[in-house]
């Protein structure tokens, strides 16, 4: 495993599917992890239409991808309650917290979460 290890949200693997600068320098050499939430979402957003399934799938394929378990679901609970939250952003949230791990991110909704999350920002 690489010594860089993140969390990377949806926005996160759509620039780096797109080719952004900074979201591949973030990302690449990188051990990403998602949650399930990503994939399902890279896999449904009308937002990717300009991304191949191939580019989608390749890129897919060399994330960890995270299910929610107990642990994951108590963080989303506490993050959501806490912060009021849409719940793919508190699923997501989650699975960094209970990783331990730094969440990649464009999104500023997550900027609520910056005492509770590691964010590095594209």
């Amino acid at each position: 495993m690489s010594e860089r290890a993140l969390v990377a949200d949806t926005s996160a693997l759509i620039h780096f599917m797109e080719g952004y600068p900074p979201a591949e320098k973030l990302l690449l050499g990188a051990a990403v992890h998602i949650s399930v939430v990503t994939e399902i979402e890279l896999l449904t957003m009308s937002a990717i239409k300009r991304t191949s399934a191939e580019v989608i799938e390749r890129t897919l394929a060399q994330c960890s991808i995270w299910d929610v378990g107990p642990a994951i679901k108590d963080h989303c609970i506490r993050l959501r309650s806490a912060h009021r939250l849409k719940l793919a952003d508190a699923l997501i949230a989650a699975t960094a917290a209970s990783l331990s791990l730094p969440l990649a991110t464009s999104d500023k909704g997550f900027a609520r979460l910056k005492d509770e999350l590691v964010i590095k920002w594209l």
